[in-house]
């Protein structure tokens, strides 16, 4: 009979008597392997004994195991004994764990070496690789945390030069997340481009803590749509979204959540580019909550959406589009949408076309069609729609202005 093990291929286990068995890594025969001689013997692995099998980076004892395969959740636990690191034991000098938490919070991990020693250890994302948080003091007792999203990661034990020959403890925490303040808001992280989104959970929020303060960064502008979810059904939440220097403030804000009643709600709104800030509240209703906001060109039939943020007639879904009639965009002979509408007695300005069953179409007037500016009265148009084409000054006027198809003139200025 033959064993066929990667470190011991070719060694004949009939070479033992029953009371041996054959070494791992060697063609010689010693006593049967159990669990706890600092030996890894040919069976042991990571898992079923990690007395005795070091974890490496690619094969890590899992912790989870210790709570039969459950994530490690907020305000929950687990420890676990390291392999024998150094002389008299595995000879080793490092180990390699991981865990997997459930939701946001501070993971701790806590590590007690065999004193005197000096033992350390250093925490990656399993996923990506990258450097977290450690513990490295000099000391056999070492204790660190971070805040850190849901998701798997591995810690790294190590003896520092041969200091403390035994076996140590790894305990692992995941401590609620503290509430964000305007001082220290929870960052979400940047928007840079169209389709981005980021997301975070709240803190337990109950009537002993009753706000979560968020920030994010809009490095493209376009429409933001923010969606809250509260805990459950049975609950009255709200949120503000801020501009940078008003974090908080419930009177000044770029947009709210509707003044209704409800655990999950949402809203949108146009944004320049900057910081902004996020204020949930807690009205009723005790638990987690969380909160999502995603950068989009446009928002479709939204009583915000006076056009597109870019050079394009109409908002389809969340993108801008050009209106297409025979093969052919709806763009005037300077190449803009602005000059495809005539300027005649009908059409007295640049009137932006509209779009119908993918037909151009020019309106008489742009007070009522969906591309009407903001600062004129209803029946006038600007006579500079930017940005969506040229800064268009009509004969005789100065500055930009709001005019009619008879010609009358606002007394507002308008602006894009």
């Amino acid at each position: 009979m033959i064993v066929r093990y990667a470190a011991c291929d070719d060694k004949d286990v009939n070479q033992c008597t029953s009371a041996t068995s054959l070494q791992k890594c060697s063609s010689s025969c010693a006593p049967v392997s159990s669990c706890g001689d600092w030996i890894s013997n040919c069976g042991e692995t990571v898992w079923n004994c990690h007395k005795d099998v070091c974890g490496t980076s690619s094969t890590r004892f899992n912790l989870n195991d210790k709570i039969g395969g459950a994530q490690l959740s907020v305000g929950n636990t687990i420890t676990e004994s390291t392999c024998g690191l150094g002389t008299g034991f595995t000879g080793n000098a490092e180990d390699w764990l991981e865990v997997t938490t459930s939701g946001y919070g501070f993971l701790e991990v806590a590590l007690a070496g065999p004193s005197p020693c000096d033992w350390d250890f250093w925490v990656y994302d399993a996923s990506s690789g990258a450097f977290k948080f450690s513990g490295e003091t000099g000391s056999c007792s070492e204790q660190s945390s971070m805040e850190l999203p849901a998701g798997t990661y591995k810690i790294k034990v190590r003896q520092y030069n041969g200091n403390g020959n035994g076996q140590g403890s790894v305990r692992a925490s995941l401590i609620p997340p503290a509430p964000g303040t305007c001082a220290v808001p929870k960052d979400l992280g940047s928007l840079n481009d169209y389709g981005n989104q980021v997301s975070g959970s709240t803190v337990a929020l109950s009537s002993s803590v009753q706000d979560d303060i968020f920030k994010f960064t809009v490095n493209m502008q376009g429409y933001l749509i923010v969606n809250m979810d509260g805990p459950g059904t049975a609950c009255d939440w709200d949120f503000w979204v801020n501009a940078d220097g008003y974090c908080g403030i419930e009177t000044t804000y770029i947009t709210r959540s509707p003044v209704e009643v409800g655990c999950d709600e949402s809203a949108s709104v146009f944004s320049v580019t900057g910081e902004k800030y996020i204020k949930v509240h807690r009205n009723t209703g005790d638990g987690l909550g969380s909160i999502n906001v995603r950068l989009v060109e446009c928002v479709a039939n939204d009583a915000a959406d006076g056009e597109c943020p870019s050079a394009k007639p109409y908002c389809n879904g969340n993108t801008c589009v050009g209106c297409i009639s025979s093969g052919t965009e709806c763009k005037g002979t300077d190449g803009t949408y602005n000059t495809f509408c005539p300027l005649t007695s009908t059409t007295p300005n640049y009137i932006l076309p509209k779009c119908t069953l993918n037909t151009c179409i020019c309106e008489g007037t742009c007070g009522s069609g969906i591309n009407r500016n903001a600062l004129c009265a209803s029946e006038y148009c600007c006579t500079g729609e930017t940005p969506q084409g040229p800064d268009a000054i009509l004969p005789g006027e100065a500055t930009y202005t709001c005019i009619n198809n008879n010609g009358r003139i606002n007394p507002w200025l308008c602006t894009q």
